[in-house]
């Protein structure tokens, strides 16, 4: 939150394969009060490129991979990188840096999150257009998760 400014409200998007980093990324960003953006891993850089200025995200916490598809539009959005299991230049390192907010005892800061405060942003297929972000609010996902719990478990 303190390294890349982010505020209630903020977008961080998500875009790497299926790494444990991956749900730590989610759940962190919605901890904080912002608005976790997970966006399709197989988009291009053009695709990518329309998530993240749609979206309209402060940072992307990415895989290696992701990262070369995204990096040809991250200045010029003024998106900053997180990247996951690779250093890469100009980019920031996500074991650096939860390795140095454990070293240093830090621990979550204290935000006010409303039920009906947007949790995340999902994208559509579009399948008639550009994909559209859908707004997911807290009490939606923890619904869903009702849902699901009562139904499966």
């Amino acid at each position: 939150q303190a390294t890349f400014g982010i505020a209630k409200g903020d977008r961080v998007c998500i875009a790497m394969r299926n790494f444990p980093e991956w749900c730590i990324s989610f759940i962190a960003a919605t901890a904080i009060g912002a608005v976790a953006v997970p966006i399709n891993g197989w988009w291009g850089p053009h695709e990518l490129e329309y998530g993240l200025q749609d979206s309209g995200s402060k940072v992307l916490i990415c895989d290696q991979e992701r990262y070369g598809r995204a990096a040809h539009c991250l200045q010029k959005l003024g998106i900053r990188a997180l990247t996951v299991r690779a250093k890469i230049a100009g980019a920031a390192n996500f074991d650096t840096l939860v390795g140095a907010a454990l070293h240093d005892g830090k621990s979550m800061p204290s935000v006010t999150i409303g039920v009906d405060d947007a949790a995340a942003m999902m994208y559509t297929s579009g399948t008639t257009g550009h994909p559209k972000g859908v707004v997911l609010t807290h009490r939606g996902i923890s619904t869903q998760m009702t849902i699901v719990s009562d139904k499966y478990f």
